[in-house]
């Protein structure tokens, strides 16, 4: 019997680059990989994604432009997933940030703020004085590195604490969206 091919999720923006999309699921299959991302998003997306999610070998977060931007409740339960099955399991987390091509994609980081590696600093200010802004990754990358079974890939320290810090300034912003409409009333 053949062996099962190694599983690979991944997390997206839905609005991101199609041609980046394609590459990406074209050096998933190439390196003899199996991509589960192939779903609806109906209701109950979350646990079927969150099922595949458990039964991965590889997980793969596409860490574009668009996923930056576009940051949105479901790709934070998406986050906290990858970070709760990385941390138990061990499974291994690819953060692909693709390197901008003029005409094809977004450039990246468009804050202009470089995201810092180091566990203790916050995302963009690194108290080491030095911080990470490349390299940027090719999707070929993603391919070699699923070949070579590498357990590792990317910023992965750097998009925690870019999930982190999105988590808070919309935490931050819901208060003040439930304090602005709930009415005083006088003791």
């Amino acid at each position: 019997a053949a062996a099962a091919r190694p599983k690979v999720h991944a997390s997206f923006a839905t609005r991101m680059n199609s041609a980046t999309m394609q590459s990406v699921t074209q050096q998933v299959h190439a390196a003899g990989c199996e991509w589960t991302t192939d779903h609806i998003q109906t209701e109950a997306w979350f646990k079927e994604w969150s099922r595949k999610a458990r039964e991965a070998d590889f997980l793969l977060v596409l860490f574009t432009p668009e996923y930056k931007n576009l940051f949105s409740w479901a790709l934070e339960r998406e986050a906290d997933k990858i970070r709760q099955i990385h941390e138990r399991n061990g499974t291994p987390v690819y953060i692909f940030e693709p390197m901008h091509i003029t005409g094809l994609n977004a450039p990246p980081d468009t804050n202009g703020l470089p995201a810092c590696e180091h566990p203790g600093c916050a995302l963009h200010e690194c108290k080491e004085g030095s911080t990470r802004n490349l390299p940027y990754h090719k999707p070929a990358e993603i391919g070699a590195n699923l070949r070579e079974r590498v357990p590792t890939m990317g910023a992965y320290h750097a998009w925690v604490k870019f999930c982190d810090v999105k988590k808070q300034a919309d935490s931050t912003a819901a208060g003040a969206v439930a304090a602005a409409v709930t009415p005083y009333q006088s003791q």
